[in-house]
């Protein structure tokens, strides 16, 4: 949509989308927080974190989820970007992220010894790095990813939404077929088997 109306020359309507989706995003990401924290241990049991690895995987979820706004902001900006004519950029955000979460892995786990908090913290601040990207990259004077306060359409939200749905049922999807692979492991083997099956 945001690229649709910036090829129709509407640049008001292209920043009010933008404005839009950005809310939205920020909501979503705090309601994935607070729910998340709230129901902190049914999630990790659904993710395998029975037994030994539990303290490994509620380390690790706890900060996916307390970041949850940096991991979608990731997609966000990735998106944004390359609909706001700015593709090397995108594709500069994606590879600070993976290169620096490569680093941070090795630093987090290896050297300071963090291990699967030492993960969640290296993946967490590697997308971190693209939302910062993206947010700078909007203070060009040539991009047009502008707050604007054009009054609210209930229609566009609606469209937002029809647009980004099939991407989010293709992530949903691989949430819900992970909870019931690794519910049927815990049930089959144990804690072991989840663990034997993710290595």
């Amino acid at each position: 949509m945001f690229s649709a109306f910036l090829a129709a020359g509407h640049i008001k309507r292209a920043r009010s989308i933008y404005t839009k989706a950005m809310v939205m995003w920020l909501i979503v990401a705090a309601a994935v927080t607070i729910l998340g924290l709230a129901c902190l241990d049914p999630l990790v049991a659904g993710l395998g974190g029975a037994g030994e690895l539990q303290q490994g995987v509620t380390d690790y979820v706890k900060w996916v989820l307390v970041l949850a706004v940096s991991y979608m902001g990731e997609c966000f900006y990735a998106s944004m970007l390359r609909n706001d004519n700015a593709p090397r950029l995108a594709m500069a955000g994606t590879l600070l992220s993976c290169s620096l979460n490569i680093f941070l892995d090795v630093f987090f786990i290896y050297v300071l010894e963090w291990k699967m908090a030492g993960a969640a913290h290296a993946t967490s601040l590697a997308v971190t790095s693209t939302v910062i990207l993206g947010l700078l990259a909007s203070l060009r004077p040539q991009s047009n990813l502008k707050i604007c306060r054009q009054g609210g359409r209930i229609q566009d939200i609606v469209s937002i939404i029809k647009v980004g749905m099939s991407n989010f049922l293709t992530e949903i999807d691989g949430g819900i077929v992970t909870f019931a692979y690794n519910t049927v492991l815990i049930q089959i083997g144990g804690a072991n088997a989840t663990a034997l099956i993710a290595v």
